[in-house]
């Protein structure tokens, strides 16, 4: 009986894990990021920074970790402490760079306004998927029954605001949307933002490329491992094979 009930759950955990990103019929719209390119780090820390570190933290992340991994270091002039708010924020106060990166917002005070904590960000480019990142970013539309203002095509009846509402520009739901699940053509923008479209998903992109960075630091390594690992075991396998081929030649 036991063994049946840890299979169900087993069970039941592998449909949950692979249904994550199952919770909307919505397009998801697909990106290529690369995890080589610091200045794309860079430009996604520093709107993480600016924008979402209000209320969001990446706690599993460290100060000194993140300026090494995205190619920040200190000068002769200047600690990695100066190095980290010269590029990524409008604050001069001091920290410190063993820290870990927490937001600055009160957990009580989140949970007034936004009906719950805003999450942690280490993890979410795991969790949700780099897709899903960039398409919720995208897929912010005006709601007046919200109370925010705004709605979310992957996240309906969303508790967090349109940050970058400025920078997009405002979009509403069209009518008719019933045969179709691509979120560009169910959204029509009625207010431009600062930005241009091409600028604003170039501006998310750099942001989701963070984020998946964050969320495993060590995945440029591990990729680039696996594949000498691969070479090595091909090489491997070609030299026992003929290794085989002579100790067996003269046994019949």
């Amino acid at each position: 009986m036991n063994k049946i009930k840890y299979i169900t759950i087993l069970i039941a955990f592998i449909f949950c894990s692979t249904n994550i990103n199952a919770s909307s019929n919505i397009q998801l719209k697909s990106i290529d990021i690369d995890l080589n390119n610091k200045q794309s780090l860079q430009k996604g820390a520093k709107i993480f920074f600016n924008q979402c570190q209000g209320c969001h933290s990446i706690k599993y992340m460290r100060y000194s970790s993140l300026a090494d991994g995205i190619g920040l270091t200190k000068t002769k002039d200047k600690s990695l402490e100066t190095v980290i708010q010269e590029s990524f924020m409008h604050s001069t106060n001091g920290i410190n760079e063993n820290n870990p990166i927490l937001g600055s917002i009160y957990k009580k005070n989140g949970a007034k306004w936004f009906g719950k904590v805003p999450p942690d960000l280490s993890l979410m480019a795991r969790y949700r998927g780099q897709d899903w990142l960039y398409t919720y970013m995208k897929s912010f539309y005006k709601d007046q029954s919200r109370p925010w203002g705004v709605n979310n095509l992957l996240f309906p009846d969303v508790g967090m605001p349109h940050v970058l509402l400025k920078l997009q520009g405002l979009q509403i739901l069209k009518d008719n949307i019933e045969h179709t699940n691509d979120p560009e053509k169910m959204l029509e923008l009625i207010e431009n933002g600062d930005l241009s479209k091409n600028e604003y998903n170039n501006m998310i992109k750099d942001l989701v490329t963070f984020l998946s960075y964050v969320g495993e630091p060590v995945q440029v390594e591990r990729k680039s491992l696996g594949i000498k690992i691969i070479i090595f075991l091909f090489l491997l396998m070609f030299l026992l094979f003929f290794l085989k081929k002579e100790y067996w030649k003269d046994i019949k």
